[in-house]
């Protein structure tokens, strides 16, 4: 399998698909923590803008899900520092129907630099991945993991990042692409 180093032009394979990527840069490499049933690494930190929350917990990839699916413990760190006063703002509000926080983003401001640490190293994760837009409302697309503590990270981070599961070193490697 391609292993594209940074700024290289390579061939990778989605299913039996060629596609060919430019890689901005590495970002990550994890080990794999279960036998392929699953693909996950260990997530250690959050941090979201100069608050960080490090309870480290296993995260892992899924195609089904589009969402960022997290534990209990980050969706109430998220509503202390951040969600509470844009809820006392009546910027944003809770739909029970969708457990999602709808928001008027035209009154947000830009939301604080968030990133996701696996194993040492930090992947920016941008606007586009966190919202999604349907101005003049958008939704915040981390919602509660009601069945563990484990992180789930959907397709909105994966569609935004190249990722290389590398079946014979049980590792996953994170790109961006450019």
């Amino acid at each position: 399998s391609f292993v594209p180093k940074e700024d290289e032009v390579g061939v990778i394979y989605f299913g039996d698909l060629p596609q060919e990527a430019v890689i901005k840069k590495y970002e990550t490499k994890c080990k794999v923590q279960s036998n392929h049933t699953t693909w996950g690494c260990n997530l250690q930190k959050v941090i979201i803008g100069n608050d960080v929350y490090s309870n480290s917990a296993y995260a892992y990839f899924n195609t089904i899900d589009s969402d960022i699916i997290a534990p209990l413990s980050f969706i109430n760190f998220l509503k202390e520092h951040y969600l509470s006063s844009y809820l006392e703002n009546k910027i944003c509000s809770f739909e029970s129907g969708t457990q999602s926080y709808r928001c008027d983003c035209t009154k947000m401001g830009q939301f604080p630099q968030f990133m996701m640490v696996f194993d040492g190293k930090g992947i920016e994760l941008n606007n586009k991945i966190i919202f999604t837009d349907y101005l003049p409302r958008c939704f915040l697309r981390i919602r509660e993991n009601y069945k563990s503590n484990d992180w789930v990270i959907g397709t909105r981070f994966m569609n935004n990042h190249i990722m290389s599961f590398d079946y014979d070193n049980d590792e996953i490697s994170i790109y961006s692409e450019t």
